[in-house]
């Protein structure tokens, strides 16, 4: 069961600091020394969120967002979003198109006496730029699936036995994918 404050205070961030660009509901729900934490490493403050927000609204119009999971943890409530917007112009000189972009992501809340300490993101922020054309067509590889796609089968052992995939471009491995990786072995297919 998912505590109700905490429910109310992120349905409170997706539909009035995003959805309505409400910046000043930052205030009542997080602490005065509040701390936003992106995928790259970079860290925000409440102020620098609300700043923001002013780029995000010029940038995308007409957000629609669904929080299509919820996972307590004592101080902490997880959640899986989606969220669509209409793509106004403005990121990376990308043109305007009036195109629909979806957005996924997960975020983790930590609470504080009732308040949000800290926000711990990812999201899919390459998935909306490959959506609005940012990538040369066919100028990225693709995970290894087949005999005919490379020479090499990619496997992982990991310490809970999740599914897992290697992105191997001439025989080097470019990127990994999965959890709790430990060891990994690279074969030839035959």
């Amino acid at each position: 069961m998912i505590t109700e404050h905490k429910r109310i205070v992120v349905e409170k961030w997706f539909q009035e600091y995003f959805t309505k660009g409400n910046v000043h509901i930052l205030d009542e729900l997080t602490t005065e020394d509040f701390t936003y934490h992106a995928r790259n490493g970079a860290k925000s403050t409440t102020e620098q969120l609300k700043s923001f927000m002013g780029w995000y609204r010029q940038t995308f119009h007409d957000d629609e967002w669904t929080i299509n999971d919820y996972i307590e943890q004592d101080f902490k409530l997880v959640v899986r979003y989606t969220g669509w917007m209409t793509y106004k112009g403005g990121w990376f000189n990308i043109p305007s198109s009036n195109q629909r972009v979806k957005e996924t992501g997960m975020m983790i809340f930590y609470f504080e006496d009732g308040k949000v300490s800290d926000v711990w993101c990812e999201n899919s922020d390459a998935a909306i730029l490959n959506e609005l054309g940012a990538f040369e067509k066919h100028t990225h590889e693709v995970f290894l699936q087949n005999k005919e796609a490379a020479s090499i089968r990619a496997e992982f052992t990991n310490t809970k036995n999740y599914s897992s995939e290697l992105l191997v471009k001439d025989r080097n491995i470019i990127s990994a994918r999965g959890c709790g990786c430990i060891s990994f072995v690279l074969a030839s297919e035959q």
